[in-house]
């Protein structure tokens, strides 16, 4: 293989990893942003913490080992 193409692949292989941290990123912005939202729709009184979240599109996933321990108990 030559060494042009062995800089395509590794250069292919950092965009990709380039466009997932940027994906991530974004996606982390967008949740905090969320949250405050909540945050502070509940801190006024708006509304309560269950329909802030549901507002601002949120959802809340138990951790794993709770689902385990609601199924088996």
């Amino acid at each position: 293989m030559s060494d042009a193409t062995k800089s395509a692949e590794t250069s292919g292989s950092l965009n990709v990893e380039d466009d997932i941290g940027s994906i991530r990123l974004e996606s982390a912005e967008a949740c905090a942003l969320a949250l405050s939202q909540a945050a502070e729709a509940v801190a006024s009184g708006e509304v309560d913490v269950t329909n802030a979240v549901s507002e601002v599109g949120i959802v809340i996933l138990p951790q794993p080992h709770e689902i385990d321990n609601y199924i088996f108990s």
